[in-house]
């Protein structure tokens, strides 16, 4: 059987993205940093919230 992973049932776009911006602010990462921490904290795929801060993680990404 194969296990969908989601994202925990308390989360919205909003808190996501608060919680991301938190994160770039107060540990001093990059967008995608923080994203991959987020995930790592919370075991799950980066590519569930990935798209909701793409525009973020791109800019960065055409920064470097």
């Amino acid at each position: 059987m194969m296990v969908i992973p989601t994202l925990p049932q308390d989360t919205n776009a909003e808190k996501l993205a608060q919680t991301i911006e938190q994160l770039v602010i107060a540990k001093r990462m990059t967008y995608l940093d923080a994203v991959i921490y987020y995930c790592a904290e919370k075991n799950i795929e980066p590519e569930l919230i990935a798209g909701s801060l793409g525009d973020k993680i791109r800019g960065e990404l055409a920064n470097d």
